[in-house]
């Protein structure tokens, strides 16, 4: 469990009064109860898709120009009626602050408080990355975090005109120098994304290097080689890499990518915002953490716990994933609302709307040619790589944020984001080592697109399960 500071806050005393043996089983009796909230709420997310592209969470229906489907007046209000209900789960920023409990706000923010030292665990490499989301931006300033959250203007200017700006930031420091001008984040150059296969299974030369002749140890997507190998290392997971050298000798970097990312890049959010945001217990830029070695936390860690004097908060933490996960579903929602209104209003005023679609000209197609598209995915950056030959697809790459998070070690050595979250400072500290349920409670912060086959697996290969009670 957590530091007893935050235990005498009265949203926190509003859970202990639940029915429980102790402190854990109450805590633990209401988060699994949201937890199970969260699933139908998600079954609600999916119906909205399905209204626009068919079968959800798999195979959605788009298509260039349009959706599959055609959409009447009367899908667009039911969609805005199931989101109005997502809406509520959300909740509002200051749902803690008033005690307003089982609410996706609230639970963050309660789990800064109930499990602070957090935010000096999962720490990784401190750098983010964003490959930009809506590209005409968004509308009455629905973006802007600082005014949502912190009651005072944020960014003015966007100057790319995209909702969430490309780019990306080596460090969670403020953007705001001592409260003054806005920093912008580093250009990002799609040339310079380079993927290492040297801990990967696939095909490779002993020193790590692509099975190519004179190949680098790392490829751009558009040359990318995907030939697996199952004798060969620990993940099937490439990774990339970004090149921030400025200079012919390249010097491939680490990034994490997803909502904490985007909001960093961004310039919403930064190691501190939460304490600026006036939430006790939040921690402020290379602040040191707890020390939980001694005893006296009945409940919590009976035998002492995790000495975080000697770390310093970063703003790559577990708790900061979440947060900014958190907040960003408070800011997408009701963009999606505004979108969903939008589209009633404006462009389905005689009650019906149809699909679009494109056609390649084939008379058009040249002898060889390159493309790529580069989005935000919910779990961060996302870009898909093509090279074709007399209209022929020749090579197809995927660089997606799982691949980016949960990367294995590159040429050089460096782990990817989620393998550097286990270890060093801001590293796990597992209390009972025959259920570490520590470390999933980082790696889940991911929020991995394989979250849900996440395991432990012990040296032997037992994979160990643990039962949750959980509320009817």
């Amino acid at each position: 469990m957590a530091g007893a500071a935050g235990m005498d806050h009265p949203a926190v005393v509003k859970i202990l009064t639940l029915p429980g043996a102790d402190v854990g089983i109450k805590v633990n009796n209401y988060l699994v109860g949201q937890y199970l909230r969260a699933l139908d709420i998600r079954r609600i997310t999916h119906e909205i898709g399905a209204i626009f592209a068919g079968r959800q969470p798999m195979c959605s229906g788009y298509t260039p120009g349009g959706v599959t489907t055609s959409v009447k007046t009367a899908d667009v209000n039911q969609a805005i009626t199931l989101l109005n209900k997502v809406i509520a789960f959300i909740g509002n920023p200051l749902d803690f602050n008033t005690g307003t409990a089982k609410t996706m706000m609230f639970d963050a923010v309660a789990a800064a408080h109930l499990f602070s030292e957090y935010f000096w665990i999962g720490n990784s490499w401190g750098h983010f990355m964003a490959n930009g989301l809506y590209e005409t931006g968004f509308v009455n300033g629905v973006s802007d975090f600082t005014a949502h959250f912190i009651g005072r203007p944020g960014i003015a200017n966007n100057l790319d005109k995209r909702g969430f700006r490309r780019g990306y930031r080596l460090s969670a420091q403020s953007p705001f120098p001592g409260g003054g001008g806005y920093t912008a984040p580093k250009a990002l150059n799609i040339l310079k994304i380079g993927e290492s296969i040297a801990n990967s299974r696939y095909d490779k030369n002993e020193d790590g290097t692509y099975a190519l002749d004179g190949s680098p140890g790392f490829l751009h997507p558009w040359d990318g080689e995907t030939s697996p190998n199952t004798s060969n290392e620990y993940s099937w997971l490439k990774s990339p890499r970004y090149n921030i050298s400025a200079t012919t000798e390249p010097d491939y970097q680490v990034f994490e990518v997803g909502p904490l990312a985007r909001q960093v890049v961004q310039g919403n959010y930064f190691a501190g915002v939460l304490n600026a945001l006036g939430f006790g217990l939040t921690p402020t830029w290379n602040q040191g953490g707890p020390d939980f070695s001694g005893k006296g936390f009945p409940g919590m860690y009976p035998d002492g716990g995790p000495d975080l004097s000697g770390n310093k908060y970063i703003g790559d933490s577990t708790l900061d994933r979440i947060a900014a996960r958190a907040f960003e579903a408070y800011l997408m929602a009701r963009m999606l609302k505004t979108y969903l209104t939008q589209l009633k209003n404006s462009y389905m005023a005689s009650g019906y709307s149809k699909s679009g679609c494109t056609d390649d000209d084939p008379t058009q197609i040249a002898p060889e040619t390159k493309g790529y598209g580069m989005t935000e995915a919910s779990r961060g950056a996302l870009s898909h790589w093509i090279r074709a030959e007399n209209g022929k697809i020749k090579k197809y790459q995927a660089v997606v944020p799982t691949t980016w998070n949960a990367s294995p070690r590159d040429i050089n050595g460096n782990p990817g984001p989620a393998e550097k979250s286990l270890m060093n400072e801001g590293g796990v500290w597992v209390e009972n080592l025959d259920e570490p349920i520590e470390i999933t409670r980082v790696t889940h912060s991911y929020d991995f697109c394989i979250a849900c086959a996440v395991h432990l697996i012990t040296p032997n290969g037992e994979v160990k399960k643990i039962p949750i009670p959980a509320l009817p």
